[in-house]
C-alpha cells in the first residue's frame, strides 16, 4: 500500500468493498482518516481513478496520500478545463474605467432597468432587493440539477416580512424575478457578454454539457454530505465504480445550495469512527452535541494515543484559535483584541464587512445612495432593517448593535488599520471556514445559539446549527475549550444520565430482589466522569 500505517478494522472493510460493489458509501467522523482510506482503497483499486475533493487545501493533501492512476482535482477543477477556460475573462471585474457588470443587486437592477415592486399597502421591496432577488435566483439554478429557470429557483431573501402582507402578490413577484433571471443567466453563460460569471456557473455548464467521464473506472467523491444536486447530477450519471465520503453530521452548507450526496444513493455503507485527530473526551464532547436531540448513528471514539482535554477557559496565553458563527461577532471581538494590542489574525474579508457596515450606517442616516452592500440594500428604510434583525438576530443583530451603541465608528477605524499578522498568537475565523482544519487548541466563541427558548424551555438546535457546532468542537486537538452552547448541552446530558440511572438502579432491585445497585451505581460514575466537564 502506498501509505505505512498498519490499516484498522474499519479500514479493511472500507478496502473490502470495492471489489463488488458499484456504489460505496463510507460515513467518516471527524478527524477519522478518510483521506488515508480512500488512499488505500485505492491502492487495493489499481486502475485509472479520479478523486474530487471540496477544496484546493484538500487536492493538495491527496495528491500524497492516492497512487499514481488516480486523478486528483476539485469539482470546479474538473470543470475548469472544459467550460471554465471559456468564460475565464469574465470572472473578475474589469480593470479601468468602471463597468456595470451586473455583479450586486443595485447593478442588476439599473442594467435591467428594475423598478421596484409596490405592494398595495404602501410597502415595497426596493429595486435594490429586486436585483438581489434576482441574482440569488441565477446562484440557486446554479446549484441545481435543472435544465432552466423556474419559479422553484427564485429566491425570497430580499421580501423579508413582506411576505405575510396581505397585498403581496406572489404571483407577480416570482414573474417578474425568474423573467429578469432568465435574462442575467443568459448574458453570464455568453463568452462575449461583458456581465461577471461565477465558478458555480462554468461548472453548471459542465453539467449542463453532459460531461462524458468514461475513461475513469472509479470516482471518489470526497465531502459527499455538502455536494449540491449539479455536482449530484454528474456523479449520478456516471457508469463507473463511485466511492461517496463525507460525514452527513457535517454538512454545514445547506445554504449555499448543498445537499447530503450520502442519502441518495441506497448501496453498501461503512463507517469509519475513530478519530486520529484527538482523544476520548473531545470525542465524548462531539457524541453529546449529535445525540443532543436524538440519538446519533454515529459514536466516535477518541484515539487512545493522544491525551484531549475539555475547559471551560483558558489556563495560559497559548496560541490558539477562536472559531465564531458569525462574522460580526468575530469582527467586534478582533477589535477589542487588536485595541488591546493582541496579535490577532482576522479570517474574514474585512473590507466587504466595512462596507456592510458602512451601508447600514448610511440607511440609518438616510444616505440610500450610499447603501450598496447587497444585504443592506433589500431594506427601504432603517426601522424595516431594525424589525428584520430582533426577528433573526445574528449578523444582522450585531450590525445593529454596533451602530445603535455607537461603536460603529471606532470598528471602523480600528480596521482602517489592520493588517493581518504572518505570525499570529491568536487566530479568528468562523466555524464555516474552519471546516477541514484543525488547530492544537480551540476555543468556541459565545455567538452560538442557546438550546432553550426566552421560557427556560429546552428546544435544542435546529440540525444544522448542531452540525456547524459539531464541526466546530472536532477541530481542537488537544485541548477544547467550550462555549455557554456546548455548556447546556453536557449539563443536560448529565442531568437526563441521572434520571436513567435511577431508572437503571430500580430495575436491578426489582429483578434480583436484593436491592444491589451497585451495578448502576458504576454505570453512573462511569456516565458521570465521561460528561462531567460542565461541573
Amino acid at each position: 500500500m502506498s501509505t505505512k500505517l498498519i490499516p484498522t478494522t474499519e479500514q479493511l472493510h472500507c478496502v473490502s468493498l470495492i471489489g463488488d460493489n458499484p456504489v460505496i458509501k463510507i460515513v467518516a467522523g471527524a478527524g477519522c482518516s478518510k483521506t488515508t482510506t480512500l488512499g488505500m482503497v485505492a491502492d487495493a483499486a489499481e486502475c485509472h481513478s479520479l478523486y474530487l475533493a471540496f477544496n484546493k487545501a484538500m487536492v493538495e493533501e491527496a495528491k500524497n496520500k492516492f497512487p499514481h492512476w488516480v486523478t486528483v482535482k476539485t469539482t470546479h477543477g474538473l470543470a475548469y478545463a472544459v467550460t471554465g477556460l471559456q468564460i475565464a475573462h469574465k470572472l473578475m471585474r474589469p480593470t479601468g474605467r468602471y463597468q456595470n457588470v451586473c455583479g450586486t443587486g443595485n447593478e442588476i437592477s439599473r442594467n435591467f432597468k428594475i423598478g421596484p415592486l409596490h405592494l398595495d399597502s404602501g410597502k415595497s421591496i426596493t429595486a435594490g432587493g429586486m436585483g438581489v432577488a434576482v441574482k440569488e435566483t441565477v446562484n440557486r439554478f446554479e446549484y441545481s440539477a435543472d435544465t432552466e429557470i423556474t419559479v422553484k429557483h427564485v429566491s425570497y431573501s430580499p421580501v423579508g416580512q413582506l411576505i405575510k402582507d396581505k397585498s403581496f402578490n406572489r404571483a407577480e413577484y416570482e414573474g417578474r424575478i425568474v423573467g429578469y433571471a432568465r435574462l442575467l443567466w443568459k448574458l453570464r453563460s455568453e463568452r462575449t457578454s461583458p456581465i461577471l460569471a461565477t465558478h458555480d456557473t462554468y461548472l453548471k455548464l459542465y453539467q449542463l454539457s453532459n460531461p462524458d467521464l468514461s475513461m475513469y473506472e472509479v470516482v471518489y467523491l470526497d465531502e459527499a454530505q455538502d455536494t449540491n444536486d449539479c455536482v449530484l447530477d454528474i456523479i449520478s450519471n456516471l457508469t463507473c465504480k463511485v466511492v461517496l465520503v463525507g460525514d452527513p453530521r457535517q454538512q454545514i452548507y445547506g445554504w449555499r445550495g448543498s445537499v447530503n450526496a450520502m442519502a441518495k444513493f441506497e448501496c453498501v455503507e461503512a463507517t469509519l469512527s475513530t478519530s486520529f485527530r484527538f482523544g476520548q473526551e473531545i470525542a465524548d464532547v462531539a457524541n453529546a452535541i449529535l445525540s443532543s436531540n436524538k440519538p446519533s448513528t454515529l459514536v466516535l471514539k477518541g484515539w487512545d494515543q493522544l491525551t484531549s482535554t475539555v475547559a471551560q477557559s483558558m489556563d495560559d496565553n497559548a496560541p490558539h484559535c477562536r472559531l465564531y458563527r458569525t462574522n460580526a461577532a468575530l469582527i467586534t471581538a478582533g477589535v477589542e483584541l487588536i485595541q488591546s494590542g493582541c496579535n490577532v489574525a482576522l479570517e474574514i474579508d474585512v473590507r466587504d464587512f466595512v462596507k456592510l457596515l458602512e451601508s447600514a450606517m448610511a440607511l440609518s442616516a438616510k444616505d440610500i445612495k450610499n447603501v450598496k452592500h447587497e444585504s443592506i440594500t433589500p431594506f427601504p428604510e432603517w426601522r424595516d432593517l431594525m424589525t428584520e434583525a430582533k426577528l433573526v438576530g445574528g449578523e444582522l443583530g450585531r450590525i445593529v448593535t454596533l451602530i445603535t451603541t455607537g461603536d460603529a465608528r471606532g470598528v471602523l477605524h480600528t480596521l482602517a488599520g489592520y493588517k493581518k499578522p504572518r505570525n499570529p498568537d491568536i487566530i479568528l475565523t468562523t466555524a464555516h471556514k474552519s471546516k477541514g482544519r484543525e488547530f492544537d487548541i480551540v476555543v468556541l466563541a459565545d455567538d452560538f445559539p442557546s438550546c432553550y427558548n426566552e421560557d427556560g424551555e429546552w428546544i435544542g438546535l435546529v440540525e444544522m446549527e448542531e452540525n456547524l457546532l459539531y464541526v466546530a468542537s472536532t477541530r481542537a486537538k488537544k485541548q477544547l475549550v467550550i462555549n455557554t452552547t456546548v455548556q447546556e448541552i453536557l449539563e443536560r446530558a448529565k442531568r437526563l444520565s441521572r434520571t436513567q440511572s435511577g431508572k437503571t438502579l430500580a430495575v436491578i432491585g426489582r429483578l434480583s430482589g436484593t436491592g444491589d445497585t451497585s451495578e448502576a451505581t458504576e454505570l453512573q460514575h462511569k456516565i458521570d466522569c465521561t460528561i462531567g466537564v460542565s461541573g
